[in-house]
C-alpha cells in the first residue's frame, strides 16, 4: 500500500530511524525528569518502579547524549 506517490519504500524507513533516534532521547529525558519528581515528592510512591529499570533508563539517558553530540 501506496500512501504517498512519489517517496520509496527505503525514504520513508530513514525517516522513521531518525525521528526514532530523536524522540528517544526526549521520551528518556521525561520519563527521568518524572520519576525525579516522584522520588522528591513522595518517596513511597517509587517502590512500585524497580530500582534496576530506573537505574538502566539513566544510563540509557546518558549514551543517548553522548551519541548525540559525539
Amino acid at each position: 500500500m501506496r500512501f504517498s506517490p512519489g517517496l520509496r519504500q527505503t525514504e520513508m524507513g530513514s525517516l522513521v530511524v531518525i525521528a526514532g533516534y530523536r524522540m528517544a532521547i526526549f521520551a528518556n529525558a521525561a520519563l527521568n525528569i518524572c520519576l525525579i519528581m516522584l522520588i522528591l515528592m513522595d518517596r513511597t510512591r517509587i517502590g512500585a518502579i524497580p530500582l534496576w529499570l530506573m537505574m538502566a533508563n539513566f544510563l540509557f539517558l546518558i549514551a543517548e547524549i553522548i551519541f548525540l553530540f559525539k
